[in-house]
């Protein structure tokens, strides 16, 4: 309840980028991101990530796979190559990974690695597609992890490059 507390979370219409997002601040670990108003989102009861945000269901035989989640972790290595190196050694790991585009990218005066790739999900073997940008802030690690089935991923592609630009960190 404490770290609640300590969260200021500021609620506003973000329209710049032709979709109707809400803007998200956390002002503990020092980000804000776009999150579209449909979706419920939040931080997870048992801390598993800094901030996770998914696509609520249209029905009951609605299966969502579409969200994201934001990691804030300290104490990783202040260079960007060293801690993207550490981490697509850990994530290459994941049974039939595939590493579907990759590039480097400025974000409101962050420079960011991302990539697109593939991968089985361990616990449904379903093929997952996994659009992840990584940056550090010389103090802290941000990994946002914007995930879909590989089928609806086009579909939700030019949404989650929205949720990404408005990512200031």
């Amino acid at each position: 309840m404490k770290q609640f507390f300590q969260l200021l979370i500021f609620l506003l219409p973000l329209s710049a980028f032709g979709q109707n997002l809400l803007v998200y601040e956390d002002s503990t670990n020092h980000f804000t991101i776009g999150v579209p108003m449909d979706w419920k989102y939040g931080i997870p009861k048992d801390k598993s990530t800094t901030f996770k945000a998914g696509r609520k269901a249209k029905d009951s035989i609605d299966i969502v796979r579409e969200s994201f989640s934001v990691n804030v972790l300290y104490g990783k290595p202040s260079d960007l190559n060293v801690s993207y190196k550490e981490f697509m050694g850990a994530i290459e790991k994941a049974p039939s990974f595939k590493i579907l585009e990759q590039g480097e990218k400025d974000i409101n005066g962050r420079h960011y690695k991302w990539l697109m790739e593939t991968h089985h999900h361990p616990g449904t073997n379903e093929q997952v597609a996994n659009y992840v940008y990584f940056a550090n802030s010389g103090k802290s690690l941000l990994i946002l992890t914007m995930v879909s089935s590989t089928t609806a991923f086009k579909k939700y592609r030019e949404l989650y490059d929205r949720v990404a630009n408005s990512l200031v960190y």
